[in-house]
């Protein structure tokens, strides 16, 4: 997927492996106390994600400035992490990642895509009801000892 919000363009495309290194280290610019504690588990999950073709990555001028992971469970995608460089957010992007895996759950014939976030997260839980997710649950202690919801898209 090519796209030009604002004055950027931009190209979202599935990761390959040699693209690891560099989403390990957006990760821990994203999460840095979390990746911190878990950076064997993020390393495995992420040569996971590429290898099953879960994994994208979001790139300007041939620089991977984000990414976006999702899960396939039952006959719905869970969305995983994603990110996007600060100083390219406020340009489409982020929902622009959203709808891409969007498109690829229909593709697959999935039904229904699930995502959750903190419940004091409330830029997430805002940007979610933007893209058309309804609440539909709550997950006590979910990420290091987080509450969160659970929302749901139909497709």
């Amino acid at each position: 997927m090519t796209a030009n919000h604002t004055n950027t363009r931009y190209i979202i495309r599935y990761a390959k492996p040699s693209d690891t290194r560099t989403i390990l280290k957006l990760g821990r610019e994203a999460w840095p106390e979390w990746s911190g504690k878990n950076t064997h588990a993020d390393a495995k999950y992420t040569r996971y994600a590429i290898k099953n073709r879960h994994a994208l990555v979001t790139e300007v001028n041939g620089k991977i400035i984000g990414y976006a992971f999702f899960g396939i469970v039952w006959n719905y995608m869970h969305l995983l992490a994603s990110y996007v460089k600060p100083e390219y957010r406020k340009e489409g992007i982020g929902s622009a990642q959203m709808e891409r895996r969007i498109e690829i759950a229909r593709e697959m014939g999935l039904k229904k895509v699930l995502s959750d976030c903190d419940v004091d997260n409330k830029v997430a839980y805002k940007y979610h009801i933007k893209n058309g997710f309804v609440r539909c649950g709550y997950i006590k202690r979910l990420w290091d000892r987080e509450d969160s919801f659970v929302l749901s898209k139909d497709l």
